[in-house]
């Protein structure tokens, strides 16, 4: 059979105790786990409305990114209001984070003007 030493429950359990969790790879802060549910949002800037599709638990500086994309507004230069209450969209923040499930609608303008 196997020469293998045994080993005892004591060997075991400081084994065990010399596991740090710290050591384990975290993931990255901005991974979010997507639903699949993707709601409109609606940004008027001036005459223009621009027209996103995001997914729910997706941060809403994904939307900010499509914004200066289509208008040329730096993402820290933009200021989202969000349906005309005086919110100010945080980047960091969801949909869902928000309480609009349905989507809804912001107004854009820039820290410039």
């Amino acid at each position: 059979m196997f020469n293998q030493p045994e080993e005892t429950f004591e060997d075991l359990n400081s084994s065990i105790a010399s596991l740090d969790l710290n050591d384990l790879p975290k993931p990255a802060e901005a991974e979010r786990k997507l639903s699949g549910i993707r709601r409109g949002v609606f940004v008027a800037y001036g005459m223009k409305s621009l027209n996103f599709f995001v997914d729910v638990n997706e941060s809403l500086a994904e939307v900010q990114r499509t914004v200066e994309a289509r208008t040329g507004i730096p993402m820290d230069n933009q200021v989202l209001e969000w349906e005309n209450t005086g919110v100010l969209i945080d980047g960091n923040k969801s949909l869902r984070d928000y309480g609009m499930m349905s989507g809804g609608f912001c107004a854009l303008s820039s820290k410039d003007a």
